[in-house]
């Protein structure tokens, strides 16, 4: 049996059984595909996505300086951004094709949806980090000496400016490998099944 009549088969059983968690791709060996991680780390983004955002929430609430309330507001706007863009992926994000679709456009369409959401989210935070960087710089600098300070000494102003130009690269960077980390390989799993059945 070939590689492209295996993973029909599979989930041909996995549409006839909706139960089923595991799927046999070989020798009747239990295997996940790769679809499957994905979807359960897009899981885990949420919830990272959702922790932070009450992090943010509780600035807000009990911070007194209204300044640092309203960067930390704007976090708070970005972080619900994302997290309605991973929900929205979850909803639409399916491991098994519709009944009327071949399994090659499937993985294709699930594979580019992926990998077009983690590029959406590396986007928008970094748009994120500089307000990041400033939120807490202001916190930090709140502990030592009053807040207007910033605003009227210029030495200040230039620390904060180079903590935004070296922390934004940085933590784009940062992001980026842990996307790779946490979706790469199974990405690679993925499209490596793709052009296996395009060969077949």
């Amino acid at each position: 049996m070939s590689n492209q009549d295996e993973l029909t088969k599979a989930w041909q059983e996995l549409s006839s059984d909706s139960d089923s968690e595991k799927l046999h791709l070989n020798a009747g060996q239990p295997s996940k595909l790769p679809i499957e991680t994905l979807r359960r780390n897009l899981k885990i983004k949420l919830g990272f996505t959702l922790g932070i955002s009450l992090i943010w929430v509780g600035f807000i609430l009990f911070y007194p300086e209204t300044e640092v309330k309203f960067l930390f507001g704007l976090l708070l706007l970005a972080y619900a951004i994302g997290s309605a863009l991973l929900i929205r992926e979850l909803r639409i994000f399916r491991t098994a094709p519709f009944s009327d679709e071949d399994l090659l456009s499937f993985l294709e369409r699930s594979t580019e949806r992926i990998k077009n959401a983690l590029k959406t989210e590396e986007n928008l935070a970094l748009a994120v980090y500089p307000i990041s960087a400033t939120a807490g710089f202001m916190v930090g600098f709140a502990i030592q000496e009053p807040l207007e300070l910033i605003f009227e000494d210029r030495r200040v102003l230039y620390i904060l400016f180079a903590c935004i130009v070296i922390i934004t690269p940085t933590s784009h960077l940062l992001t980026k490998w842990l996307n790779k980390l946490a979706f790469g390989k199974h990405i690679k799993q993925q499209e490596s099944i793709i052009q296996s059945l395009k060969s077949d």
